[in-house]
């Protein structure tokens, strides 16, 4: 709200219950439409609403000893508007043996009052408070509402019941639904939904008597009527999406696309062997959902794709022979040299000495490596995407309607249909209906296909009447949804890296962390967070470590307790043997799943 201090909580909806009175005046119109009786109702009204937003949320844990407490939070907003307006309605009682009227309205109301109120409280655990308040309540704030809208703008759609009639004087239980247009509160997006439960009364002023006009003595005598001439004509309507089409109309199919991608990692780092220049890349894949990788391939595209200035840091551990240093920077330019001769002058070398007393012996192999990273740009990443296939599709069953219309029903006809000189339909009812799926030109690729429809009918008589149409089929590409590493219906891909001995992210991946929040917000999937740790200490402090870890990935992804289950890993990503298999499983990986 406008005006006062916000917390971390967005408000999706509210209940409340209020009241309204109304005074209007209608008029019923003699002439029905569609059988229908139509009336219309002009009036003012006062209305009342109350509504109260409350919503829990975990906002962090409570660490008592070694036991975590969830704490949840429950924030509370309390709304008091009354408001003047006025309305217009429509009310159609259609031709049924039921008493029921339905009505359609337009309402403008002008706000008169408000107040607000607005509070977060504790809800547990019962033992903590605030803070900073040093109780169970904080952000305990009252008033106005600022910056509400002069005028709420609603539709509304209800339906009563003709129970009681008294003469001149009527009374029908009715239900309402109004939906409001406009935001209540000026660059804030709360919109008043209200459903009302209540009675009408009407007063209906009787007509006044015509007195009966006096018929001549000798009234004229009626003309024959001369019968029609018949005429052999018809008419052919086509509907798509409800909506009536006009001769060489373009219909838009909305085509989605699920494009596969495949996330590979990008060796921003080599290992060698101790005291040698020969590569140590080998990683070997131990569960299902881990990719096969190879290091070396990676490598060599990563250097025909360094087209900047690249840095290269060779590590030496102190132990090593000196020379080392030399030996392993002619391996890299060898294989510069072989696979990009013209991009070596983009490589710069630097040495680096590790010394004994800085490193874990634990993971000793994982500092005989050569670090490369762009001079010129700040960039950290450990993978990149290759796109496997698209795949195109309809969501909706897209169906072009015919309705042929023809007006002979006393003689006998055949109809004929004809899409693309090809006949699809023939029959010999009235009115005749029938549909057409447009599936066949999905598949022609994004371009525009005209539809040639010809429908042609044979009377008793002999004679042949024709109709042609031409309509545009133009399939066009409305979203594309990315499906990461797809394995069994699923998808599976590396949040994140940790450091060893850490459960802070060392790196992440921004990409699949958009691509998760989008899935669950907006395509109802669910998430599933897999921590992963390497094989180095004990199983009950990796355990810990992984718990870690899979909080670490529910903060950075700002998640609810209902969005997400973490699932604890039985088997390993990669082999712990090598350094690049231990560094991978120091990871949290995501599933996404239906």
């Amino acid at each position: 709200m406008p005006g006062y201090p916000s917390c971390c909580t967005n408000y999706d909806f509210a209940n409340g219950m209020g009241y309204s009175i109304g005074l209007g005046m209608g008029y019923n119109q003699d002439k029905k439409i569609l059988n229908s009786e139509i009336s219309y109702l002009f009036g003012a009204k006062l209305s009342n609403l109350s509504a109260k937003y409350s919503i829990d949320e975990f906002i962090g844990y409570y660490i008592d000893r070694d036991a975590y407490q969830k704490i949840i939070s429950n924030y509370i907003l309390d709304i008091d508007l009354m408001t003047m307006g006025i309305f217009s309605q429509l009310n159609i009682k259609p031709p049924s043996d039921l008493p029921l009227y339905f009505s359609f309205g337009i309402n403008l109301d002008f706000p008169i009052s408000n107040e607000l109120y607005k509070v977060e409280k504790l809800k547990k655990p019962d033992n903590i408070t605030f803070s900073d308040t040093k109780s169970r309540i904080r952000g305990e704030q009252s008033g106005k509402i600022n910056d509400l809208s002069a005028v709420l703008y609603s539709i509304s759609f209800g339906v009563s019941y003709y129970s009681l009639n008294f003469k001149n004087f009527t009374i029908r239980p009715k239900f309402e639904l109004n939906y409001g247009l406009n935001n209540a509160v000026k660059n804030v997006d709360w919109k008043i939904v209200s459903s009302k439960l209540g009675m009408d009364v009407n007063f209906n002023i009787p007509k006044i008597k015509e007195e009966p006009k006096i018929q001549p003595i000798n009234p004229p005598m009626p003309e024959p009527d001369i019968p029609p001439t018949p005429t052999f004509e018809y008419n052919l309507i086509a509907k798509y999406l409800n909506n009536e089409l006009e001769d060489s109309a373009k219909i838009n199919i909305p085509i989605l696309s699920d494009l596969e991608a495949e996330i590979l990692i990008l060796p921003s780092v080599i290992f060698f062997h101790k005291n040698s220049s020969q590569l140590n890349n080998d990683v070997k894949p131990v569960n299902p959902i881990a990719k096969s990788i190879n290091l070396d391939s990676a490598l060599v595209k990563f250097i025909q794709n360094s087209e900047v200035a690249t840095l290269v840091t060779i590590n030496r551990l102190e132990s090593e022979n000196p020379k080392i240093y030399q030996e392993r920077k002619e391996k890299i330019i060898e294989i510069v040299k072989k696979y990009a001769p013209n991009n070596l002058a983009n490589f710069e070398f630097q040495e680096n000495v590790v010394r004994n007393d800085s490193i874990n012996k634990k993971i000793e192999d994982e500092y005989i490596c050569a670090k490369f990273e762009y001079k010129d740009f700040n960039i950290r990443r450990f993978n990149y995407y290759k796109e496997i296939r698209n795949t195109y599709y309809s969501r909706n069953r897209n169906v072009v309607f015919f309705n042929a219309q023809i007006p002979f029903e006393y003689e006998n006809y055949q109809i004929e249909i004809f899409i693309n000189d090809s006949l699809v339909f023939e029959n010999n009812s009235v009115d005749t209906r029938f549909n057409i799926i447009d599936d066949y030109y999905l598949y022609r690729g994004f371009v525009e296909t005209p539809m040639y429809v010809k429908t042609r009918v044979k009377l008793e008589n002999g004679i042949e009447l024709t109709h042609n149409k031409t309509y545009i089929i133009n399939p066009k590409l409305s979203r594309i949804n990315l499906l990461i590493n797809p394995h069994q219906g699923k998808e599976y891909a590396i949040l994140g890296l940790f450091d060893f001995d850490s459960s802070e992210f060392s790196l992440f991946d921004n990409r699949v962390r958009e691509k998760a929040l989008d899935d669950l917000h907006y395509r109802g999937k669910k998430l599933t967070i897999i921590p992963f740790t390497d094989n180095i200490g004990s199983k009950e402090y990796n355990t810990k470590l992984a718990e870690k870890r899979a909080l670490a990935a529910v903060q950075l992804l700002q998640l609810r307790e209902e969005d997400y289950k973490i699932e604890y890993p039985t088997q390993y990503l990669y082999d712990n043997r090598t350094p690049l298999g231990r560094i991978l499983n120091r990871s949290v990986i995501i599933r996404i799943e239906k």
